[in-house]
């Protein structure tokens, strides 16, 4: 592109700016706007907080977990473990050691 062309396409660009004219807004902008913010006011003041939100979901969670842990702990508390339960989970356990292979420490890489 030579110096005669660059020079052409700047005038253009320079004199199609020239018809630009600053924007008008609306007349009924700033009402519209200022009725939308008093609208939510209005509705915020019944809505729950984010931190009113938060306390509930924690409450909530130290709830369900107090509940698990009477749950668990009666549970666990009316089961007793006999001899041959505990025989038979360490057989259990011993047959998986067996299994993989387990027993041997030296590992060969």
């Amino acid at each position: 592109m030579d110096k005669e062309q660059l020079n052409k396409l700047v005038e253009d660009t320079l004199n199609s700016i020239e018809g630009i004219e600053q924007a008008e807004a609306n007349p009924f902008l700033y009402a519209k706007i200022n009725e939308r913010a008093n609208g939510r006011k209005a509705s915020e003041k019944f809505s729950l907080g984010y931190g009113t939100k938060l306390f509930l979901a924690f409450a909530i969670l130290v709830v369900i977990n107090a509940f698990t842990l009477l749950i668990y702990s009666s549970n666990y508390s009316n089961t007793t473990v006999t001899t041959t339960e505990t025989t038979s989970a360490k057989q259990d356990i011993n047959s998986f050691i067996n299994e993989y292979n387990l027993v041997d420490t030296n590992y060969n890489y």
